[in-house]
């Protein structure tokens, strides 16, 4: 765990730039060690450019205390991949407010940090279960959270992949397409997914990564989807190619709509009609409330 100034400093900065009181949340920031998660320093604090780009500059550094800011770390710059802001993750984990006890999917793990973070949330009782298709960030993730016996990390596509039911499920990576076990996955009455949807940068190179989109929080009732927009994002695209027609429909949709009008996720077969920010193959995000029977939660 790490030291506990330190620890205290990151948490403050959170609790400062989110506005999040929430404070088993904040205590999992201040103990658990971010370096752990980032290899040996230097370290490269990356620098974001206005318009999202990200990897052009860096400042370098071995000095610990700069790990225990509200900044992004690069993990591979080259690949632009990054240990992401601890404050954005935050408001994600705030808006799922994982418990203890409860079952978790963590997608897009990369190095182990922000698994721990989840793993700290539904203590002993709980458990995580961290995919990610990179086979070499998966084996540091185990080194990292070797402690942490509530952890099992897997070399998988999440796509395919089947953690059979959840509580809570974190997406760490671009998508433009929910996969259907996600969805499926979610305990009824409980369940919580935060996801970011995403397309690729306006104008950026063939060599990117990063994609830029909307997070949004799902929440399964026993009939119905909750649905509502919780941030955006500019992130690491998520490996393979996703489907151009659904990077088509998302791209209208985000120049066409409000995301924050969403209110629901539908999974019923449906004719596209004004309630449909986002009509997809296989489901639709909805300005539309659940009807009322199907509210039980």
């Amino acid at each position: 765990m790490s030291n506990s100034h330190l620890g205290d400093q990151l948490a403050s900065a959170i609790a400062r730039d989110t506005g999040i009181t929430r404070a088993n949340l904040l205590h999992a920031f201040a103990v658990v060690e971010r370096e752990r998660f980032l290899g040996p320093p230097p370290w490269l604090i990356a620098k974001f450019s206005c318009d999202g780009s990200a990897g052009a500059e860096y400042e370098q550094t071995a000095a610990l205390a700069s790990l225990y800011s509200n900044v992004s770390v690069a993990l591979e710059p080259d690949r632009q991949l990054y240990n992401g802001q601890p404050g954005t993750v935050a408001v994600w984990l705030d808006a799922l407010n994982p418990r203890a006890g409860e079952r978790v999917f963590h997608v897009g793990c990369g190095s182990g940090y922000y698994t721990a973070i989840l793993a700290m949330l539904v203590g002993p009782a709980g458990s995580v279960i961290a995919v990610d298709v990179d086979e070499s960030l998966v084996n540091f993730a185990r080194k990292a959270l070797a402690d942490f016996r509530n952890v099992s990390a897997v070399v998988a596509d999440a796509g395919t992949f089947d953690p059979g039911m959840f509580d809570v499920a974190l997406v760490s990576a671009g998508f433009s397409v929910i996969a259907d076990s996600w969805l499926s996955g979610l305990s009824p009455g409980h369940g919580r997914l935060v996801i970011p949807l995403t397309v690729p940068l306006p104008g950026r190179s063939s060599r990117s990564n990063l994609s830029k989109g909307i997070v949004f929080l799902i929440e399964r009732a026993e009939q119905a989807y909750f649905a509502r927009m919780i941030g955006g994002v500019i992130i690491f695209t998520a490996a393979g190619n996703p489907p151009a027609a659904a990077q088509k429909q998302l791209i209208e949709s985000l120049q066409r709509g409000n995301p924050h009008e969403v209110q629901s996720l539908r999974r019923d077969a449906h004719a596209v009609d004004t309630s449909c920010w986002f009509h997809a193959e296989r489901y639709c995000f909805s300005r539309a409330a659940p009807p009322v029977h199907m509210r039980a939660r």
